[in-house]
C-alpha cells in the first residue's frame, strides 16, 4: 500500500512540474471533415530550459490530416502561438506526433504554448480529421 502511496505522489509531483494541457474549444469532430482544433499548454513550475522539448501525440491509429509547417493557405496548416521573448521550434515527427522545442529563454510557470491545427488564418480550409468514428480522442503531452 504504501508503495501505491508513494507512486501517486510522485506522478502528482511530476505533473505539477511539468504543467497542463487543454483543448481550447471543442468545435464538433465529424469524420473526414475540415476543422481547427487548438491545444493550450500551460508550463509546470519547473520551466522549460533552453533546449527543452514537449511531444504532442495522439492516442491511437488514425487517418487524420498530416500537419504541416510551410503553406498557412493549405490544408493541415500547423502554427504555435508562444509568449512574447521567446523562441520555439515546432517540428511535426508523424502525422500524430508534433515536438516543440525550446530555442530561446527558458519559458516560466504559467507561460502558454497554443498548437492550432488546420490554422485558417492564412486561408487555408483547416485540418481533415480521420474518416472513421472514435468514441474519443487524447492529445499526450510529454516534458522533457
Amino acid at each position: 500500500m504504501a508503495e501505491n502511496t508513494d507512486i501517486l505522489r510522485f506522478e502528482r509531483t511530476a505533473s505539477e512540474r511539468a504543467g497542463t494541457a487543454r483543448i481550447v474549444q471543442s468545435e464538433p469532430v465529424t469524420a473526414g471533415e475540415y476543422g481547427t482544433w487548438q491545444l493550450e499548454i500551460t508550463i509546470g513550475s519547473g520551466g522549460i530550459n533552453t533546449g527543452g522539448m514537449l511531444k504532442v501525440d495522439t492516442d491511437s491509429d488514425t487517418d487524420w490530416g498530416w500537419p504541416q509547417l510551410d503553406d498557412p493557405a493549405a490544408p493541415e496548416y500547423l502554427s504555435l502561438s508562444a509568449p512574447d521573448g521567446s523562441e520555439v521550434l515546432t517540428r511535426v515527427l508523424s502525422h500524430s506526433a508534433a515536438e516543440l522545442v525550446n530555442m530561446g529563454r527558458p519559458l516560466a510557470a504559467g507561460e502558454t504554448l497554443t498548437l492550432t491545427y488546420g490554422d485558417r488564418a492564412g486561408g487555408g480550409p483547416g485540418s481533415r480529421s480521420q474518416t472513421f468514428y472514435e468514441d474519443h480522442r487524447y492529445f499526450l503531452v510529454s516534458v522533457d
